[in-house]
């Protein structure tokens, strides 16, 4: 299966859905696009992966890269759904707490909306 993904801007948010295989060739395709994102004033960015299947360190590292665009500029990158296999990815690699995974329920269901600020 390949990686699906859409990049839905909304300055200064996104969100981004990934699906299917998140690898090398989905990340160097998906980099461009969120540098775009980002320059367009982008900065808080919503990650939906309750559809991927499988994730690879590039993936991973592209989130991470993500993150230390946006945190300097006042954002961040939060996983809001997660499959199985991302939560199971991200934890080995120790970045579950750096993409809020903690605070999602079992399974691939979303959590509850955010409270308003």
């Amino acid at each position: 299966m390949e990686s699906v993904t859409s990049l839905d801007l909304h300055p200064p948010e996104a969100v981004l859905v990934v699906a299917g295989e998140f690898d090398a060739a989905a990340s160097i395709e998906l980099r461009g696009r969120l540098e775009d994102a980002v320059r367009v004033g982008c900065v808080s960015f919503e990650v939906d992966a309750s559809g991927v299947t499988f994730v690879d360190a590039t993936a991973l590292d592209t989130l991470v890269w993500l993150r230390n665009l946006a945190v300097p500029l006042g954002g961040d990158v939060v996983v809001t759904a997660a499959s199985e296999n991302f939560r199971w990815s991200a934890s080995v690699a120790h970045l579950g707490d750096a993409f809020g995974l903690g605070r999602l329920p079992a399974g691939n269901e979303t959590p509850d909306p955010p409270t308003p600020r």
